[in-house]
């Protein structure tokens, strides 16, 4: 099983969004999914229930203190994928040990191909187990200023806290817009180069800021290879293939 933290210290880069894009391409490419919900405003929660009582007791929190994900695996409305709903009760729990999710997942590197772990944008015990637990860190971020700092300190504070880890971190553009001409003098040129030289583990793909991510994550669309949705569902099966490090080709043409 790959084991894939989407973390950030930034809200609003899209990881959820990408949390749940990212399993919806693995599962259409026949993968076995599980995705873990850290987040306590359990976004991906809400994408991947059918039954909104059934969370209330069985969740990350209820797992950390039993100390098991068994009877805490809920099924997802998408074939394929199955997911551990979020909590608040999981704020309760940040004196956890950091590798709690480490064990809570090791019996269940059999049943899945992927699991996906999506984090708050805290840096806490919480998400420290995510790290812990990943054998690969995904970090989004929009192409501005703000979020080309904040990459900085989070890559700053994954060296500090886990070193070994900072191998299979990458960073991936997110909300993109290609730069409109091709002046140097362009400040979307230039950030996009100094994303390129401060970090060398800058993804290649971009994910573009498209209604189409909206649409999907909100109104259960899908996006398929047709002119007005190629560009996003390419490169959605280009990060997925980077994370898997084989190519990812979905059975129907659609994620």
């Amino acid at each position: 099983m790959k084991t894939v933290a989407l973390s950030s210290f930034k809200g609003g880069t899209g990881k959820s969004s990408l949390a749940v894009l990212l399993g919806n391409t693995f599962a259409a490419s026949g993968k076995r999914v599980l995705v873990v919900d850290l987040d306590h405003q359990k976004n991906t929660t809400h994408y991947h229930a059918t039954d909104l009582e059934a969370i209330l007791d069985r969740n990350i929190a209820e797992a950390f203190h039993r100390g098991t994900l068994a009877g805490n695996i809920l099924t997802s409305h998408i074939p394929h994928i199955d997911f551990v709903a979020g909590s608040f009760g999981i704020l309760k729990l940040r004196a956890a040990s950091v590798r709690t999710l480490l064990r809570l997942l090791e019996p269940e590197q059999e049943k899945y191909d992927v699991a996906l772990i999506d984090c708050p944008p805290t840096l806490d015990n919480i998400v420290l187990n995510a790290w812990q637990a990943a054998d690969f860190i995904l970090t989004p971020a929009r192409l501005d200023g703000f979020d080309l700092e904040g990459v900085g300190a989070f890559g700053a504070a994954l060296t500090q806290e886990m070193p070994e880890k900072h191998d299979i971190w990458q960073i991936v553009l997110n909300f993109y817009r290609p730069p409109r001409g091709v002046s140097p003098d362009s400040v979307a040129i230039q950030l996009e180069n100094t994303f390129a030289e401060r970090y060398c583990n800058l993804s290649k793909v971009r994910i573009p800021e498209t209604v189409a991510i909206w649409k999907a994550v909100h109104d259960g669309e899908t996006i398929s290879n047709a002119q007005r949705s190629a560009k996003v569902y390419e490169a959605f099966l280009a990060l997925a293939a980077e994370i898997l490090s084989v190519p990812v080709e979905p059975e129907r043409g659609v994620i």
